[in-house]
């Protein structure tokens, strides 16, 4: 599975300053903008909308997953248990690779 990022404009602080009105319009629009200091990000300006998306508590994703858990086993589908799950998990010392 390979996972992309979508491409952020970087912006300094000095830059952000100058354009704020400009930057704010366009993270309004959807489009989020990269903040650094001396090269490395240290903020990020998005959109309202998508500040309460990505802060949804995650909570919702349990209830979601019991939900759905629930309404396989009403269905009769076999699912596994905890304990068979964590069976299949790499138990192993390994390292793990960065992939990005």
């Amino acid at each position: 599975m390979v996972i992309k990022r979508c491409a952020v404009p970087d912006f300094s602080i000095a830059e952000a300053k100058s354009q704020f009105a400009q930057l704010v319009n366009q993270a309004e629009s959807g489009k989020a903008i990269r903040i650094t200091r001396r090269g490395r990000p240290v903020a990020v300006l998005m959109s309202e909308a998508e500040y309460e998306r990505l802060s949804v508590p995650r909570e919702g994703l349990l209830a979601f997953t019991s939900s759905l858990r629930s309404q396989a086993v009403s269905a009769g589908i076999a699912l596994f248990s905890d304990e068979e799950l964590g069976g299949l998990r790499d138990q192993s010392e390994r390292s793990v690779t960065d992939l990005t």
